[in-house]
């Protein structure tokens, strides 16, 4: 059992998009999904939230809120969607695999400073650092790559100098991220990491216990 591939789907920035579900319904077989990992922004409404996940049933569903996730949002897709934030409890998919992140940005009604979010970032990182792979999910993009400074609105929409700051310390083997639309489908490499803005599409990956790997799936 620990041999079986664990094939799973990251996505984010839905922003009530129904086209983008039903996008995700047409090009991908959701039934050889284990779990989906989702980096922020599901609604710009209230009443919304079947319609985003429902495709997802039965399902996990990992998460980090974006700048769009009130507080009453997050209790909802907790207490009747099955989402589990990650952020502060990182999960064990596997014995060799971990998912963290953190619940906090830098911008939002919420917005801490970068220094807090990179001091939460240390302090959930020592729960799993002796797992072999591990996998970073951030609203936001780290600062100082194409990824982050793809808005028109640089510097005033950007990265995550905190997320960077981590990157350049640690090496997780895969960052999720979205917010910046723009570079939205982007991959690049980060001191080792594989960093990958899923925000406005959505891309599949398998995860290979014999090798501790993960690599992108063509569907």
């Amino acid at each position: 059992m620990d041999d079986k591939k664990i094939r799973f789907l990251g996505t984010g920035d839905f922003h009530s998009d129904k086209q983008l579900v039903k996008a995700i319904q047409n090009y991908v077989d959701l039934k050889n999904i284990d779990f989906v990992l989702f980096v922020g922004d599901l609604s710009d409404k209230n009443n919304d939230f079947a319609d985003m996940f429902g495709i997802f049933k039965g399902k996990p569903i990992f998460m980090v809120p974006g700048n769009h996730e009130t507080k009453s949002k997050l209790k909802k897709l907790e207490e009747h969607y099955g989402v589990h934030l990650v952020g502060n409890h990182p999960v064990q998919v596997h014995k060799d695999l971990v998912i963290f992140g953190t619940n906090y940005l830098s911008i939002g009604p919420y917005g801490l400073p970068e220094e807090e979010i990179f001091e939460n970032l240390l302090q959930n990182y020592a729960a799993i650092e002796k797992i072999k792979c591990k996998i970073q999910l951030s609203h936001l993009p780290p600062a100082e790559t194409e990824i982050g400074e793809a808005s028109p609105f640089f510097p005033m929409i950007g990265g995550s100098v905190a997320v960077r700051e981590f990157l350049e310390n640690f090496k997780p083997d895969l960052t999720l991220c979205g917010h910046i639309h723009e570079s939205s489908g982007l991959e690049e490499i980060v001191n080792k990491t594989k960093l990958v803005n899923v925000g406005r599409t959505f891309k599949v990956f398998e995860f290979d216990p014999k090798t501790s790997k993960i690599e992108t799936v063509e569907e």
